[in-house]
């Protein structure tokens, strides 16, 4: 089916029923506030390219400043990464003190006077010259530096003992 419109032919499509007419029984309990009875029309070409627009733009923005961070600036955010790690440094923590029924201390904590090249500093173990004890309060093996300050071993280690 074909109609001439202004020496153009256009093809026009049937028009179903339900589209045109509302149903006669249905007419009163139509809810307006609802929508009932309303013809949607579709989305407009003009707003879809609008969307799309706006869409590429952020997209462009986003890139450009990815780019400007990422190569242009890239050397100035190294730095600032680098300078922006976490130290490391160890902290020894003091043991107990151990002692008798009476409250006599067996082994206790004194600060360490082994002058090393260090900074971070530990206590010394210390133990009651009392004969007999050295094999129920036991020894402990000290943190350990090398000659750099690095230390490789960190903590104090119960060897024996108490």
């Amino acid at each position: 089916m074909f109609a001439r419109t202004r020496g153009k032919n256009r093809q026009v499509h049937e028009i179903a029923p339900d589209e045109i007419f509302l149903d006669s029984s249905n007419l009163p309990s139509r809810d307006e506030p609802q929508f009932e009875g309303r013809i949607i029309r579709p989305v407009a070409g003009r707003a879809i390219l609008a969307v799309g627009a706006v869409c590429a733009l952020i997209l462009l923005l986003f890139t450009g400043r990815s780019f400007d961070l990422s190569v242009i600036h890239s050397a100035a955010y190294a730095d600032i990464s680098r300078d922006n790690r976490l130290d490391r440094s160890v902290v020894f923590a003091e043991r107990g003190r151990i002692l008798d029924r009476t409250g006599r201390e067996l082994a206790w904590n004194a600060p360490n006077d082994s002058g090393g090249a260090t900074t971070t500093s530990f206590a010394a173990r210390r133990y009651s010259e009392s004969p007999g004890l050295s094999h129920l309060v036991g020894f402990v093996r000290y943190p350990k530096a090398d000659r750099s300050g690095a230390w490789w071993r960190e903590e104090y280690t119960g060897v024996s003992g108490a």
